[in-house]
């Protein structure tokens, strides 16, 4: 290690020193300069990598260890437009040698193909997002900002988003229309949580594929701390992002106790427990009710871990020979309770994938076949049986995958 030469990066006089390659300076120094210049995503990354030096490795969600010379400690991080590898050796001190930036990130924010913060406006009847490159909402009268489902287009999610906003009655459409507001917005085809990624719901504060997304999140939170009454809404699996983000502010000791910000889940499709409990951990209250559900909606209904009693006899069933479809559906109904409505939806859903494991199907096509579109909905009735259980259930998981088929107005059809 001595013999090879290094750069201090942080630490010098206090903590822990942080040193780099040295031929790896040049790219963190032009780093650093984008971040002098406002760049967000530089200014988070030469952040993260220098406050290595306080020695909280191990209580950060995006610093994995990667199993080799585990005498010293070595980790990767993977941050927005930035990717690095380090190690602890024997004196303490962290050694970055390997660094990879991408020095496209801004252009991909631009071209909606990496997380980022937008401001939107309303133009001739038209919702428009445009890129906000240092990543700080802006001060308004009424602050909302809403964080997005993993959607593949922002224009999309800005249409989806005056929705979430009004449900927490901090603001209504025509103010809305008015003022604009602020959307956290999340690329990808994939949604966040739901019934089909249960892992993901359940353990949103530390997934791995929400990393990028919420660590940029942080940084728009914790830049806003001085901007009073901010109330921060997840839009269904936009709960996962802001949850993992609170997780990351709450590694850092940030606090929004002061600043009467407030947060509001709608239609969540992540854990709401672990949600609440990080929201008040960090000072963030909530105004009246904290969510809204679609209680016909099975993604918000499982993944949320609202009824959490439904999933446990499901997946046994999916493992276990012995455990019958009546023992399923049997639990499944203790659950329910009261709920005769809901369970009827439910169990009619969970239904498909059960018809479809007992003709020999395998998970991940029971699941594909349960939610997918289309000609597969009718090839998943066919292979359990067109009872009405199935069908209304069948109905809710339709409904769950187009959210936006009630509201065609929305789209301007």
């Amino acid at each position: 290690m001595s013999s090879v030469p290094v750069k201090t990066i942080a630490g010098l006089n206090a903590g822990i020193r942080v040193t780099l390659k040295y031929d790896l300076f040049p790219l963190y120094n032009a780093m650093k300069e984008r971040a002098k210049a406002g760049n967000h995503w530089a200014r988070i990354c030469v952040n993260e990598l220098e406050s290595l030096s306080s020695g909280h490795v191990k209580n950060n969600v995006y610093v994995q260890g990667n199993g080799r010379h585990e005498e010293f400690g070595e980790y990767s991080v993977i941050l927005p437009g930035c990717r690095a590898s380090f190690r602890k050796n024997n004196t303490g001190a962290f050694y970055i040698y390997s660094l990879e930036v991408d020095g496209n990130f801004t252009e991909l924010q631009r071209d909606k193909k990496k997380p980022g913060l937008y401001n939107v406006k309303k133009d001739n009847k038209k919702w428009n997002a445009e890129l906000e490159t240092q990543g700080k909402i802006k001060e308004r009268k009424n602050n909302l900002v809403t964080i997005s489902d993993q959607i593949n287009n922002v224009d999309f999610a800005a249409i989806l988003a005056p929705q979430a906003m009004t449900e927490s009655g901090r603001a209504t459409t025509g103010f809305l229309e008015s003022n604009g507001f602020d959307l956290h917005f999340t690329p990808g085809k994939k949604r966040i949580g739901g019934l089909a990624n249960l892992k993901q719901a359940y353990n949103a504060e530390t997934d791995a594929s929400l990393h990028e997304s919420a660590i940029l999140l942080a940084g728009t939170m914790e830049s806003a701390r001085n901007i009073k009454d901010v109330t921060w809404v997840s839009e269904r699996g936009g709960s996962g992002v802001l949850t993992q983000a609170m997780r990351i502010l709450k590694e850092r000791g940030v606090n929004f106790s002061a600043s009467g910000h407030k947060a509001f889940f709608s239609n969540l499709q992540t854990n709401l427990g672990n949600a609440e409990g990080l929201a008040r951990n960090i000072g963030i209250g909530f105004d009246g009710k904290s969510h809204s559900k679609e209680m016909i909606n099975v993604n918000q209904l499982l993944g949320s871990g609202l009824f959490g009693g439904f999933v446990n006899p499901v997946k046994r069933f999916i493992k276990d020979d012995k455990y019958s479809a009546l023992n399923c559906i049997s639990d499944m109904g203790k659950e329910a309770g009261s709920h005769k409505e809901l369970y009827g939806k439910v169990t009619g859903a969970a239904g498909v994938v059960l018809g479809l494991k007992t003709a020999g199907v395998g998970l991940g096509t029971a699941m594909a076949v349960a939610t997918g579109p289309g000609a597969t909905f009718a090839a998943a009735v066919a292979a359990v049986g067109a009872s009405a259980a199935l069908y209304k259930g069948l109905n809710a998981v339709t409904k769950s995958y187009f959210p936006l088929a009630s509201h065609k107005k929305l789209t301007g059809e």
